[in-house]
C-alpha cells in the first residue's frame, strides 16, 4: 500500500526559502522574447534610418524644393546665376535683378530633374550660352558608405541570429542548473524538504526494495567485495498521486546524497540538439556531486517507444538516445562514486524497451493505490498536523475512502480542517471528515459524468 505526495505548499517539491521562485537562468524567456523581437525588427529599422539619413542630406542646405518645370522656365528666360548638380538634385541660384515673369520670387531653391524630360547636353549648352556658372559635386563617398552598409548589415544580422542560437544551446542554461537549485544535497534544502522513510506510511513492500539500494549507496564497499552491482536505474510506476516522488526524496535524504529533480518534458525543445546537451550537463553535474540521485519525473513524455508514432519527434528521440548513452557510460559496480537514476511514470506500458532492459532501468517498483491499512496510516500521518476531537475514527474514514490515492487522502484531511474553520468549530470532527469525503466523491462522479457525456456526444456526432 503506497503513501501519498505531500500537499502543495507542504511537500518536498517547493524550492528552498532562500531561493526566489521566480529565479531564472541566463537567457530567460522574457529576455529572449525581446531579443527575438529586436532581431525581426532590425532590418526594417535600418532601412528606415537609411531613408531618413538620405532625406536629411537632401535638405541639409535648407533650400526649398520647386518643380522641375519652374527650373526649365528660369533657364530658358535667363534668370539663373549659378547651378550646382549633386546627388541627383540641382541647386539653383537666380539673378538678383531678374526680369519680371511667372517665376517665383525665390532667389535660391532646389529641384529634382525628371529623367524623361532632362536632356543634360542641351541644358549644359544653354547654361554656357547664358553665362551661368555650373558645377557638379561628387556623392561617391556617401554612395560607398551606403554600399558598404548594405553589404555589412545582412552579415551582422546573421551573426546576431547565430549568437542567439548558441546562447539557447548553452549548457549553462540547462536542466541541470535548474535541477541543482532543487537539490536536497544542501543543508538548507534538507531542512526544508526533510522527508525520510519514517514519514512514508503504508509502503512496506516498496521501502524494502528501495532500502537495498540505500544500503549500497551508504556502504558500497561491502557490496563491491562480493562482486555485486547496484542497479543503474529504478522505475517507479503507478497511478498519479500515490507517492512516487515522495519515495524518491525520502531515499535521497536517507542517503544524504544530492537529489537532482527534473521533469522529462523539460528536455524536449524546439531546437534540435538542445535536449541532448541538457542531458549531458545534468549527468555531468551528477558525476561532480557523486554519490548522487537523479530523479526524472513523467519519463513517459520522453521515453516513449520509438518508431510507433506517425508524427515522429527527432528531438525527443535524440534526447532519449543521449539518456541511454549516459546510463551506459557510468559505472555502477562500486569502484567509483555511484550515481542512481530514478524515474517515475503513470504509463509504463508506453516506454521504450531499451529503457527497461537490464543495465538501465532494470528494477521496477510498482506503487499502487493503498489498501485500508495503508489509507489509515496515511490519514494518521496527515492528521497529526490538525486539531481533531475524540469523535474522529480514522479507521472508519479509511474504510469509506476505498480507491483514494495518497494525494486524495491528504486533500480529504485538509478539506475537513477547512470545513471546521468555516463552521467556527475549535476542532475538526467526524462530521467534517464525512463532508470532505462526500465532497471529494461527488467531484469525482461529476468529472466521470462529464467525460461520459462528452464521449457520448462524440459518438452521436459520428453516427
Amino acid at each position: 500500500a503506497p503513501t501519498m505526495d505531500p500537499p502543495r505548499g507542504q511537500g518536498a517539491e517547493s524550492p528552498p526559502p532562500d531561493q526566489p521562485p521566480a529565479e531564472r537562468g541566463p537567457g530567460g524567456p522574457k529576455r529572449w522574447r525581446w531579443l527575438g523581437a529586436m532581431a525581426v525588427a532590425s532590418p526594417f529599422l535600418v532601412r528606415a534610418l537609411l531613408r531618413a539619413w538620405r532625406g536629411l542630406r537632401s535638405t541639409a542646405r535648407g533650400l526649398p524644393e520647386r518643380p522641375f518645370s519652374e527650373f526649365l522656365e528660369d533657364a530658358s528666360a535667363g534668370r539663373l546665376a549659378e547651378v550646382i548638380m549633386a546627388d541627383g538634385y540641382i541647386d539653383v541660384k537666380k539673378n538678383k535683378n531678374q526680369a519680371p515673369g511667372r517665376s517665383s520670387s525665390l532667389t535660391q531653391y532646389r529641384t529634382r530633374p525628371i529623367d524623361m524630360l532632362f536632356n543634360r547636353e542641351a541644358l549644359l549648352e544653354q547654361l554656357t550660352a547664358a553665362g551661368v556658372k555650373f558645377a557638379a559635386k561628387s556623392g561617391a563617398g556617401w554612395k560607398r558608405v551606403q554600399s558598404a552598409l548594405l553589404v555589412a548589415i545582412p552579415f551582422v544580422y546573421l551573426g546576431c541570429l547565430y549568437y542567439m542560437v548558441r546562447q539557447l544551446q548553452n549548457p549553462k542554461d540547462s536542466v541541470g542548473k535548474r535541477a541543482r537549485r532543487h537539490s536536497v544535497g544542501s543543508r538548507s534544502a534538507r531542512k526544508a524538504q526533510g522527508v525520510t522513510f519514517n514519514d512514508v506510511a503504508g509502503v512496506d513492500a516498496a521501502k524494502a526494495e528501495l532500502l537495498e539500494v540505500v544500503d549500497f549507496l551508504r556502504d558500497s564497499e561491502r557490496f563491491r567485495k562480493m562482486g555485486a552491482r547496484m542497479p543503474k536505474g529504478l522505475l517507479l510506476a503507478g497511478p498519479a498521486g500515490t507517492g512516487k516522488t515522495m519515495l524518491a526524496r525520502a531515499m535521497a535524504n536517507e542517503v544524504g546524497a544530492p537529489f537532482l529533480v527534473v521533469s522529462a518534458s523539460e528536455f524536449v525543445e524546439t531546437l534540435v540538439g538542445r535536449g541532448a546537451a541538457r542531458v549531458r550537463d545534468l549527468f555531468k553535474r551528477a558525476r561532480d556531486q557523486a554519490p548522487a540521485i537523479i530523479f526524472i519525473d513523467e519519463v513517459d513524455s520522453l521515453g516513449r517507444a520509438r518508431g510507433l508514432s506517425l508524427n515522429s519527434n527527432e528531438e525527443r528521440e535524440q534526447t532519449l538516445n543521449q539518456i541511454l548513452t549516459e546510463m551506459d557510460g557510468f559505472d555502477s559496480s562500486g569502484s567509483s562514486a555511484p550515481i542512481l537514476v530514478i524515474a517515475a511514470t503513470n504509463r509504463p506500458q508506453v516506454l521504450d524497451p531499451a529503457l527497461l532492459r537490464p543495465g538501465r532501468f532494470d528494477r521496477h517498483v510498482y506503487v499502487g493505490l493503498p489498501d485500508v491499512t495503508g489509507r489509515e496510516a496515511i490519514l494518521a500521518s496527515h492528521a497529526r498536523r490538525i486539531r481533531m476531537d475524540s469523535t474522529v475514527d480514522l479507521s472508519a474514514v479509511a474504510r469509506s475512502t476505498a480507491g483514494f490515492s495518497g494525494a486524495d487522502l491528504a486533500n480529504v484531511v485538509n478539506e475537513a480542517a477547512l470545513l471546521a474553520v468555516r463552521a467556527g468549530a475549535s476542532e475538526t470532527g467526524i462530521e467534517h471528515f464525512n463532508l470532505a469525503v462526500g465532497r471529494h466523491t461527488s467531484s469525482n462522479e461529476k468529472r466521470n459524468n462529464s467525460v461520459g457525456f462528452m464521449g457520448g456526444g462524440g459518438l452521436e456526432g459520428l453516427i
